[in-house]
């Protein structure tokens, strides 16, 4: 007889930007008997798995995550779906990953405001006489990564 799933991996952050994130984990490592047929993730306001929360669900093993607030904490968690009756088919939750969204900077261009919208700015630094854009970096787990 079928049971519930083993929990997928970890989610793991990368093409983290103002306002958006890619998520992904690793397939669940036993099906106990009937085919995985969706994976849910999961997220949270804040560093930990409770209160409110958003889900998202498909037969994929990574998603685009947009409209998250820069500068925002979110936790994300994933679980995995077959057929069986045990928990109405869906795992136990992976372990969390906690992403902090870049924080993006905001100017008024020339004085007016472009079409009436806020612009994007991008960061320069000076670098042995020469202007670069400006790498940004986001912590995630203790860990400082670049975010290209």
């Amino acid at each position: 007889m079928a049971t519930r799933p083993d929990p997928p991996g970890a989610p793991a952050f990368s093409n983290l930007w103002i306002g958006s994130v890619t998520v992904s984990w690793t397939a669940s490592p036993n099906n106990h008997g009937s085919p995985i047929d969706l994976y849910k993730l999961r997220r949270w306001y804040g560093s930990s798995p409770t209160g409110a929360f958003v889900d998202s669900d498909a037969n994929n093993l990574t998603r685009n995550v947009d409209n998250l607030m820069p500068g925002m904490v979110y936790t994300f968690a994933t679980y995995a779906h077959n057929g069986s009756g045990d928990n109405y088919g869906w795992s136990n939750i992976s372990v969390t990953g906690t992403v902090t969204i870049l924080a993006g900077v905001w100017v008024r261009k020339s004085g007016l405001w472009v079409t009436n919208r806020w612009q994007q700015a991008i960061p320069y630094v000076r670098s042995g006489g020469v202007w670069k854009p400006a790498v940004p970096y986001v912590r995630s787990g203790g860990v400082w990564h670049s975010t290209q």
